[in-house]
């Protein structure tokens, strides 16, 4: 048996043998022989040779070798060893790529080359097919089979598998290249979520498709906010939302989807436009005495950044009327800045006491105003009367009862209470007291008094207060009844004939002024008498039924019926014409003393009578109230007759007239004897003289048979002076 056998591989298709002479030879060594397997091959050699290399083998392969040598007697015992050749490059490619797709994986399959060269892997390349072999991402099978992971859906893929071993990649012959569809997953993340145009209630908002592309997009959904309401499906890259709140934020979500299924959302916070704010729903307006505090708090929704307030106030216009105010407040506007959520506060001023005051209040955003709220209303507080109550009056309802109606002080100051007193005009102790508190405050009051003396006539006057103060009385209103006669007294007398009379000369006569006896012709229980009319009438008329006439309707009737010469005032100076006809000591009255009435006079006036007739006269009493009495008993006869004693000044001017009518006179004569002589006539003639009016005028004549000279005459008509 040979010695020292050592078995190499040096190649892959190659091993080398070497070998050592027996150690006991038995013999001459005539010969060496080797054998291997697989392959069953064999070859000689000389003694001489230890060493061959056995070629060509298949690489990567176990041989068993085995060496003899020989003697002339035969073959010696073998020595056997076993090398595995080398590995070389793969040859042959794999065979029956089968891939299995994923969404982000597949599984490669395949059977491996025909011809194994070594111990096999397999280098595996994929890459995106779009982007080319640059891009490839390498990774090794240690088998058949494995999965390559980290793909993206719905991606075309190229895949390269080509055999190694530890000699080497195979040649080209072995590459394998395979493309491949990874399947579609669900939607990526859409892209580039913005908002469009908006209003105050809609939103129109836009995408792009997803920047990954995971499969066909079927559809996009839109969401906003919460709730299953608040979305929509499309499938297209734009929506617009309707129906929204102004000025709010909202969540719009828009997802993107596949067959296989909805990717995730992606998201963006969109605010609506402002809007004119809401109505304000609550507010607060506070009355002080001329002030309104009126406290606003923000509407809601506000639908923006509020701006401002605005508030309107206008005076309650049938408050006005019944207060009879002079101007009523009418759509007055203050408006002030508003401050986020703090409330707003507007304050009117300089406005009138207890009154009411309509007030609606809006906000404004910088869209506008809003609607207007509901009317508010509110009271200044109540003063104290500025005044006293006005216009009191006193009227009778019957002979024991009367109502007494005032105004309030004005401005009217606010509920009051009135103290209403009434005195009796002949009795200050009669003394009648009513406090009204009126269930509706207003300008005109009033309250009824019963149970008064029948007759008697009542001064009254109001007292007005609030629950800030009290007024001073009002100025007194007297309630006046008519006078009554006082039975049996005196009629009228004749006035003192030592006074003059004080008037022109005139036809006239004189009484007594009735006004220093008013307190024995008439009761003043109802009120005071205060003039006193003379009722004046011939004795051959009838006796008067009315004082109606007045001196202008009867002076040219005959008989005179009665008329109304005069008034006499008992209280203050007399003047003018009434003046004239009352005596020096205003204790006689003369009726007929006014030379200045004319036939068309339609007022009382005391104008002159016709001479030589006789006269009755009565008096009538009116009390301040203008009621009258019944006329008293007659008094007379009173006869007309010429006054003497004239005033020193109407004397004075009788005498200057007659002056200036003599001097006209003598000036005419002197004119008209001129203008005979100058003609040659001597004698002057009213009836030669053709320059004078042969009228009731001519008064003046001298006569052709007398020498020429001045003569006239007088002739006094009736009524004349």
């Amino acid at each position: 048996m040979v010695s020292s056998l050592v078995v190499s591989s040096s190649r892959f298709d190659q091993i080398d043998v070497t070998w050592g002479a027996p150690t006991m030879p038995n013999g001459v060594i005539t010969q060496y022989q080797i054998t291997w397997s697989p392959g069953n091959g064999m070859m000689n050699f000389s003694s001489t040779t230890t060493t061959h290399s056995i070629t060509p083998l298949t690489s990567n392969l176990d041989y068993t070798v085995t060496v003899y040598a020989y003697t002339a007697i035969g073959r010696g015992v073998s020595n056997s060893a076993v090398q595995r050749t080398l590995e070389s490059v793969p040859i042959d490619p794999v065979t029956s790529v089968v891939i299995a797709t994923a969404a982000t994986s597949v599984n490669v399959s395949f059977n491996q080359p025909a011809t194994v060269t070594g111990m096999l892997s397999y280098e595996v390349k994929y890459y995106v097919t779009s982007a080319g072999p640059s891009t490839a991402v390498e990774q090794n099978f240690t088998s058949t089979a494995d999965t390559i992971t980290g793909l993206m859906p719905n991606t075309a893929y190229t895949v390269i598998v080509t055999p190694q071993t530890t000699a080497g990649k195979g040649g080209a012959a072995t590459v394998v290249t395979q493309t491949f569809m990874t399947d579609e997953a669900a939607a990526a993340a859409v892209a580039s979520v913005t908002e469009g145009t908006k209003t105050a209630d809609s939103i129109t908002v836009n995408w792009a498709p997803p920047a990954v592309n995971n499969g066909v997009i079927t559809q996009y959904r839109v969401t906003w906010n919460s709730g299953a309401g608040n979305q929509v499906v499309t499938s297209g890259t734009s929506h617009t939302i309707t129906g929204l709140s102004a000025f709010t934020d909202y969540t719009v979500t828009v997802y993107a989807s596949t067959a296989v299924g909805e990717g995730p959302g992606v998201n963006q916070v969109i605010r609506t436009n402002e809007a004119v704010p809401a109505q304000i729903g609550a507010f607060v307006a506070v009355g002080r005495t001329n002030t309104i505090r009126v406290t606003i708090t923000p509407p809601v929704p506000a639908n923006g950044v509020l701006l401002r307030y605005e508030a309107t106030l206008n005076q309650d216009q049938a408050e006005c009327t019944r207060f009879g105010d002079t101007s009523c407040t009418q759509n007055r506007v203050q408006s002030v800045t508003a401050n986020g959520n703090t409330p707003g506060v507007i304050v009117f001023g300089n406005l009138t006491s207890f009154r009411s005051y309509e007030i609606t209040v809006r906000a404004s955003t910088s869209a506008g105003f809003g609607p207007v709220s509901v009317i508010l209303t509110s009271r200044t507080t109540s003063i104290a009367p500025q005044g006293v109550p006005t216009n009191v009056q006193i009227t009778s309802l019957s002979d024991t009862s009367a109502i007494v109606t005032w105004d309030s002080a004005k401005p009217v100051p606010g509920n009051s209470t009135y103290i209403v007193t009434l005195t009796a005009v002949s009795n200050s102790s009669d003394v009648r007291t009513i406090t009204i508190i009126p269930s509706t405050v207003s300008l005109n009051n009033s309250v009824v008094f019963t149970n008064l003396q029948a007759g008697h006539g009542y001064s009254g006057s109001v007292v007005q207060s609030t629950s800030v103060g009290m007024s001073d009385p009002s100025t007194s209103a007297t309630l006046y009844r008519a006078p009554t006669l006082i039975a049996g007294a005196a009629p009228p007398t004749a006035g003192p004939t030592t006074n003059a009379l004080g008037v022109s000369p005139t036809v006239a006569f004189q009484v007594e002024n009735p006004c220093l006896r008013k307190a024995q012709l008439f009761s003043e229980i109802g009120g005071t008498i205060n003039q006193i009319q003379l009722i004046v009438w011939q004795i051959q008329a009838p006796t008067p039924t009315t004082n109606a006439n007045v001196w202008a309707n009867v002076i040219n009737q005959n008989p005179i019926v009665a008329y109304q010469a005069g008034t006499i005032t008992c209280t203050g100076t007399a003047s003018g014409r009434k003046k004239r006809a009352l005596t020096a000591n205003n204790d006689g009255y003369v009726v007929g003393a006014d030379s200045t009435c004319t036939t068309t006079t339609v007022a009382v006036c005391n104008g002159p009578l016709p001479s030589g007739r006789q006269f009755n006269v009565s008096y009538i009493g009116v009390n301040g109230g203008g009621q009258t009495s019944g006329m008293t008993a007659p008094g007379g006869p009173f006869s007309t007759s010429t006054p003497t004693g004239l005033e020193a000044g109407e004397i004075a001017a009788i005498v200057i007239s007659c002056i200036v009518v003599l001097l006209l006179i003598i000036s005419l004569i002197y004119y008209c004897v001129k203008r005979r002589r100058a003609s040659g006539m001597h004698t002057v003639s009213g009836r030669d003289n053709r320059s004078f009016d042969d009228t009731q005028k001519q008064r003046y004549q001298v006569e052709a048979s007398e020498t020429p000279s001045t003569t006239y005459s007088t002739t006094q008509k009736k009524g004349e002076i």
